[in-house]
């Protein structure tokens, strides 16, 4: 599924929303696919695709090797301030670029601790009900 979000490729528009907080916080992004990003840490990383309607977050802890899904955990997260300027839509594209931009913002404004590679946020996650340990990705 290649979707293109205005003018945009799903890359191109990865880079838009994520390129300033690779730079901040001294990470890689790498494409995989048309559908998957990812931004690399020293000690994690964070792997983020669509597929249908939506956009599905990714954390391996790269000291346990263990891969945890965060997508919904980040999405809980998203307050007023991280949406209400975005049009809620029902064109897919438009929906999952929507979801994109969410969490972008999110993971900037309260995962701070998580993009620097400090897993001081797990310990919430890891309690939360979001919480899901993925076994082959």
């Amino acid at each position: 599924m290649n979707i293109k979000f205005g003018n945009k490729s799903y890359e191109e528009l990865f880079h838009f929303l994520y390129d300033e907080i690779a730079e901040k916080f001294l990470l890689n992004i790498e494409c995989i696919d048309d559908t998957t990003m990812q931004i690399i840490g020293d000690n994690f990383t964070l792997l983020i695709s669509y597929d249908m309607d939506t956009s599905w977050i990714y954390y391996t802890n790269k000291k346990t090797d263990k891969t945890y899904l965060i997508s919904n955990y980040i999405n809980v997260n998203a307050e007023s301030i991280d949406r209400d300027d975005i049009p809620k839509v029902d064109i897919i594209s438009k929906s999952i670029e929507r979801t994109l931009i969410i969490q972008s913002r999110v993971l900037k404004r309260k995962f701070e601790n998580l993009l620097e590679g400090k897993s001081d946020w797990f310990n919430n996650y890891e309690k939360s009900q979001f919480f899901y340990e993925v076994n082959n990705l």
